[in-house]
């Protein structure tokens, strides 16, 4: 069993006409890529992420960066074979919510206290 992770990320903020638009997955890549700088990736989680089940359902709490790796581009196929598990995580950045707006977790301007990742299959709350 191997569980997958694809990665989308976009932006309702500033100027660029793609705003609303899925990130394109980034040629290069960053220095450490993860979940939470890298769109329209496969990611491969290294143990079981918690509340997996084999069912539709909306995460109820943020994923751990740590968890996933060997990132690719969504230009590849990715081969599911029976027993895997495929989680979809659509996130927006900066991640903002009714009273604060936090950038990701890897992002060095905002404070510890406030650098957090979004759950997977999440629901927008803007």
């Amino acid at each position: 069993m191997s569980v997958y992770l694809y990665n989308l990320m976009f932006s309702l903020t500033g100027s660029n006409v793609n705003v609303g638009s899925f990130e394109p997955y980034p040629s290069p890549r960053p220095p450490s890529p993860n979940i939470a700088n890298l769109s329209c990736a496969w990611f491969t989680a290294s143990s079981s992420p918690p509340g997996l089940q084999p069912y539709f359902q909306v995460m109820s709490h943020p994923l751990s960066a740590s968890l996933w790796g060997s990132p690719q581009s969504d230009a590849n196929d990715l081969t599911l074979h029976p027993g895997d598990y495929l989680m979809l995580r659509v996130f927006r950045t900066p991640i903002c919510s009714t009273t604060r707006c936090a950038l990701p977790e890897s992002s060095a301007e905002a404070p510890a206290s406030r650098r957090r990742l979004e759950p997977a299959i999440c629901n927008p709350r803007w």
